[in-house]
Order: structure tokens, then sequence, then C-alpha cells
């Protein structure tokens, strides 16, 4: 991907062993994790950057942090997204 930002991302792998299986399929699946001290933006495009999933994919973000450092200066974002589909 053409990424340049500044921003970082991580990986977060979640397996879970349990019976039956869902509908017949392992559960599992990844959270990417991205931050930033630019942007929402940024951390956002750092996550999917991480990614690396085929043009079109869909990701939820299930969480949004901003990062204060003084008052009401913001020092930073982090997003958590997963694909679907």
């Amino acid at each position: 991907m053409s990424y340049e930002g500044e921003g970082h991302a991580d990986e977060l792998r979640f397996r879970l062993e349990c019976e039956p299986e869902f509908e017949g399929e392992e559960v599992e699946g990844s959270y990417f994790l991205g931050y930033s001290r630019q942007s929402l933006d940024d951390a956002i495009d750092a996550a999917v950057n991480k990614a690396n999933k085929k043009p079109g994919t869909t990701f939820v973000v299930t969480q949004i942090e901003v990062v204060s450092v003084g008052d009401p200066q913001v020092g930073g974002y982090r997003v958590m997204i997963t694909p679907i589909g």
C-alpha cells in the first residue's frame, strides 16, 4: 500500500476455541490498531495500511481514543478497526 503518514499500527489476532464451532466455522480474526499524533485520519490510515486488505474492504471502527496533553491540547489519536465480510 502507499501509506506515507506519520502514524503507527499493529495487529491483534484472536481465536475462540469453543464447541461447537460457530455455524461450522472457526471463530478467529484480527483487530488493527492505528496511532497518530497528527490526526484521526492518519491513525485510521495507519490501521488500514497495516491490515493490507484488498481494495473495497469494509472496516468497522470499534474504538476511538483521544489522548490529551494539557488543556485542551490533543496529543494523539488511537483507533481500533476490524475488517468485515
